[in-house]
């Protein structure tokens, strides 16, 4: 039955559904002695499911009445399940009782479906499904690696929690990242085998927080530099058992001075003040000062013009009551004026770019400028940022305590009194840019527990469990034997890319008293028009025609498919000796029609 593609969808499906369900009515009622195979054929097959039910008992009872089934639709999970008709949680039945169809013939799937059909066409695993595994080379950004994939290691665990947190500052757009104490935490408090920092620290002693931070720039070069240090140990050119080099000592040093900051350690940045902005700023408070004194000289007149009515009155005395005063003070609170800015700026240090400024001068800046009326967007674009610039004297002792803290590692029986002396030394010059010895004290510690922990331990356990990662080459020994994931991956890659005139088919075959399941791959044939259309578009296509020809001549062999005149034929045959059969007497039934088959 063929119904008028005009017809509303509504329509189409009212019959549909009709026809199917009188068809498994008459079905279920077949005498059980008169059960003969006939086919049922339903294209586009989704627009008959209205009723589930009648679809669902053809399909999973119908073999005993003698039902042959035919369903062909497009996909699964949009036609299906398509909630516009009926509600998903019955249409499941359909879904799963269409899964139990042993025969299927597949042409091109979409994703979903070719995942769940994959498992069905997946081969066997066997010797000859293997694979070579890509060669592992040492990787080249371990802090990154560690931070997303992990480590066994219990050491690059902690480490992981206590620095690596630095590599997932970068997926922000922030221009500075500043210190945050919170990341120092007794979450990390405790590694065994290793003398942590002791010390307790007041945060609120950290009122210079704003140097301690570093820009994107400088993040970007202390992790680089950090993946250096990492992996000239994991290529074992730096040794456990030895004191450190000149060159390694210069790599911590430089990993120091970009990342110090945002561990606590040492100030890393300092603000300045731009010259363009320092006469911008002194413009408008100048401007401010002139507002005021216009401001100021409007009220004198006010008080000189109460002073004249009091005096008409018969007042006498020239004075202010309380709630003048209080007036006044209102009118006019205390400012700071231009000149007293531009005094405090000069005395500032002076830079390459323009004048530092201790973050005490900024914050009363700000509050100037905000006074003033400047936004807090305008605000923040006074100052910019620079290397902090510290004294000779300073980076001398850093890089002393570094090289004395890192060598103690190789030699853990040395003498305490030479490292205490070298401690102290960069102890007191830290107290003394921050004034308070405690804080200085804890600074110390967390630089060592960074040197000889995060550096120099670290890099000797990735030295004998490096990171690793799959490289562009592939070698001998990466054979690895597939497993019946991998192939059912496979698989599900293959029926969702099936060229055209192609498609997969799992049928039931008899062989002997059995039957067996067997996977084919078909070619099949094209439309008749489609033919014609493609030998008119040149030798191209000729070889197209040709690659068709061959694969009609193997379809032949194989009987997978043939030509629709031959199908036509054999199936006439079969209706005339099946009329034959019903008669009795050798002579066809020329009164009983083709269509009727029950």
């Amino acid at each position: 039955m063929k119904l008028s593609a005009n017809l509303a969808p509504d329509i189409k499906r009212f019959i549909g559904t009709i026809l199917l369900s009188e068809l498994t009515h008459a079905i279920r009622n077949r005498p059980s002695g008169n059960r003969d195979n006939f086919c049922i054929y339903l294209d586009e097959f989704q627009n008959f499911t209205a009723d589930a039910d009648d679809v669902q008992v053809l399909i999973t009872e119908g073999r005993k009445f003698g039902a042959c089934l035919c369903l062909a639709h497009q996909e699964r999970y949009g036609q299906l399940a398509e909630e516009k008709w009926l509600h998903f949680v019955e249409n499941k039945k359909l879904v799963g009782a269409t899964a139990t169809i042993t025969n299927k013939i597949l042409f091109q799937l979409t994703p979903h479906d070719a995942a769940e059909m994959a498992s069905e066409f997946a081969p066997k695993p066997g010797e000859e499904h293997f694979r070579r595994e890509p060669a592992l080379i040492i990787s080249p950004h371990a802090v990154s690696d560690i931070w997303n994939r992990g480590h066994p290691r219990e050491e690059i665990k902690w480490l992981r929690g206590k620095y690596y947190w630095i590599a997932d500052l970068l997926r922000s757009d922030e221009k500075y990242f500043i210190f945050d104490p919170d990341r120092v935490s007794s979450e990390y408090g405790q590694l065994d085998g290793y003398r942590l920092n002791q010390f307790k620290i007041h945060w609120p002693k950290f009122d210079d927080i704003d140097f301690y931070r570093a820009s994107r720039e400088m993040l970007t070069r202390g992790i680089s530099l950090l993946n250096d240090y990492y992996r000239n140990w994991m290529e074992k050119r730096y040794r456990g058992d030895s004191y450190v080099s000149d060159n390694e000592l210069q790599l911590m040093v430089q990993i120091i001075e970009c990342l110090g900051g945002l561990f606590g350690i040492r100030p890393t940045m300092m603000p300045y003040m731009p010259d363009l902005n320092r006469h911008l700023f002194l413009r408008v408070m100048r401007r401010a000062d002139a507002q005021h004194a216009r401001d100021d000289l409007a009220i004198n007149r006010d008080w000189i013009a109460s002073y004249t009515r009091r005096k008409i009155d018969g007042e006498v005395g020239f004075y202010f009551d309380e709630d003048q005063k209080r007036n006044w003070n209102k009118a006019s609170p205390p400012r700071i004026s231009a000149g007293a800015v531009e005094e405090i700026l000069n005395l500032s240090l002076r830079a390459p770019k323009g004048i530092w400024l201790h973050p005490q001068t900024v914050r009363e800046i700000q509050a100037i400028a905000i006074s003033e009326g400047l936004s807090l967007r305008d605000v923040e674009k006074l100052f910019e940022w620079d290397i902090f610039p510290g004294s000779d004297r300073e980076q001398v002792a850093l890089e002393k305590y570094v090289e004395t803290a890192a060598n103690r590692y190789a030699d853990e029986g040395s003498p305490d009194s030479y490292y205490k002396e070298v401690a102290q030394t960069y102890t007191e010059i830290l107290a003394r840019r921050g004034g308070d010895l405690q804080r200085a004290a804890w600074q110390v510690a967390e630089l060592h527990q960074l040197v000889f922990i995060g550096l120099r331990a670290g890099g000797h356990i990735l030295k004998h469990s490096p990171v690793l990662v799959q490289s562009a080459a592939y070698e001998g020994q990466g054979r690895r034997n597939y497993d019946q994931d991998d192939l059912t991956k496979e698989m599900a890659h293959d029926l969702g890319n099936i060229p055209h005139y192609q498609a997969y088919a799992k049928l039931i075959t008899q062989e002997g008293n059995r039957q067996v399941m067997k996977h084919h791959v078909v070619e099949t044939f094209p439309h008749e028009k489609e033919v014609d259309f493609l030998y008119t578009d040149g030798d191209v296509v000729i070889e197209t025609a040709r690659r068709i020809d061959t694969a009609h001549k193997a379809t032949y062999q194989s009987r997978d498919t043939r030509p629709r005149i031959l199908i036509n034929e054999e199936i006439h045959q079969r209706r005339t000796a099946w009329r034959e059969e019903k008669r009795g007497d050798g002579s066809p039934d020329k009164t009983k029609p083709l269509s009727d088959f029950t």
